[in-house]
C-alpha cells in the first residue's frame, strides 16, 4: 500500500540517503551500513514517528548524492539527502546554496527545498548536543571539559570536534573516539530533543520526518 507525502502525493516508501556507512565491516564491529541504520532506527524511535523511512548509507560523500538523484529520477519514493554541511553554514542559506557552493552539487529536477538536510557541520556534531549520552557511553575516564561549551552546536567546527573528541575518550574502557566503530552507538543513544534544540538544521529535517510520516 502506497503512502503519502505531506503534500498529498502518492509515494511507495519514504527513502533516506545518508553520507556514511558504506558496505564494508571493521574487525570485531561488524557491518556499517547495519549498525547505521539501527542507529538512526533508535533516533527516529524517539521521535515517535508513525511511520519509519527506510535509510539508505551510502558510504561517499558523492554516492550519498548521485544514488539520491537516481531515486528522485526513478520517481518511486520520496527521497531525501542527508549529508554532513563539512563547514559552516550561512544563516540565510538554504541547503542547496550551500551543496552547489561547497560541492558543486546541482539540486536534481525533481527535488525540492525540503529534499535535502545537513549535519552542521558534521555527525559528531551532534553529539555535543547530549553529552550526557556521551558520558554514559564512554563511562569512567571520559573527559566533557576538553569539549567545547558552546551550546550553537553549529558554529563549533568540525576540525575543533575531530580533535576534541580523541582527547576526551582516550583514558576510557572503550578507547580513543573512533568514527564508524563508536559512532553509530552514540548516534542511537542521543537525545532528538537535545540535538533539535542546538541545531536549527537538525530541528529543521526532524520536522520534515514528522511532516512526511505522520
Amino acid at each position: 500500500m502506497a503512502e503519502r507525502s505531506d503534500r498529498g502525493d502518492a509515494v511507495v516508501e519514504i527513502r533516506l540517503f545518508v553520507e556514511g556507512g558504506g558496505q564494508h565491516r571493521q574487525k570485531g564491529r561488524g557491518d556499517m551500513s547495519t549498525k547505521m541504520r539501527d542507529a538512526f532506527r533508535s533516533l527516529f524511535v524517539k521521535l515517535k514517528l508513525s511511520k519509519k523511512p527506510r535509510i539508505v548509507p551510502c558510504g561517499s560523500r558523492n554516492d550519498t548524492y548521485n544514488r539520491f538523484k537516481g531515486e528522485i529520477a526513478n520517481g518511486k519514493s520520496l527521497a531525501l539527502l542527508l549529508v554532513d554541511s563539512g563547514s559552516a553554514v550561512s544563516p540565510s542559506g538554504s541547503e542547496w546554496q550551500h551543496l552547489l557552493k561547497r560541492d558543486k552539487w546541482e539540486k536534481p529536477k525533481g527535488a525540492d527545498n525540503d529534499s535535502a538536510f545537513l549535519m552542521v557541520q558534521c555527525l559528531e556534531s551532534w553529539f555535543y548536543a547530549d553529552k550526557g549520552a556521551l558520558s554514559s557511553y564512554y563511562g569512567a575516564g571520559f573527559k566533557p571539559k576538553c569539549l567545547t561549551q558552546n551550546p550553537h552546536i553549529e558554529e563549533i567546527p568540525k576540525q575543533t570536534i575531530y580533535a576534541e573528541l580523541p582527547t576526551a575518550t582516550k583514558d576510557t574502557t572503550k578507547g580513543e573516539y573512533s568514527k564508524g566503530g563508536h559512532s553509530f552507538d552514540i548516534l542511537g543513544s542521543l537525545d532528538p530533543l537535545k540535538i533539535r534544540t542546538a541545531s536549527r538544521r537538525a530541528d529543521r529535517f526532524f520536522s520534515r520526518l514528522e511532516a512526511v510520516c505522520e
